[in-house]
């Protein structure tokens, strides 16, 4: 018996959200993404920009040091113009 288009996407939907949830959630956020106007996706990217940064600021000791060296901390990042004033990062300096 050949399955359907529709057959074989639920049985991929339920073994992802079932094997996979993070990707399940990812997939998501990609769908809901491509319904976004031009300003809700440049705000979800900003949000999404500063969740790494505050991820990178509270896990590794390079970006915390970078950060407090530049009198920036992630809470202070609340617009484009605070994001504008985060140090550049090199490869060279993260080599060293």
């Amino acid at each position: 018996m050949n399955m359907t288009d529709i057959e074989k996407e639920q049985i991929w939907i339920k073994r992802t959200k079932e094997q996979y949830p993070l990707v399940w959630k990812y997939y998501c956020d990609l769908i809901a993404a491509e319904r976004m106007s031009r300003d809700e996706l440049e705000d979800y990217n900003f949000r999404k920009s500063v969740e790494t940064m505050r991820y990178a600021y509270e896990n590794t000791v390079f970006y915390r040091r970078l950060y407090d060296q530049a009198g920036v901390h992630p809470n202070d990042v609340k617009t484009v113009a605070d994001w504008e004033k985060l140090p550049i990062v090199t490869k060279e300096m993260v080599r060293e």
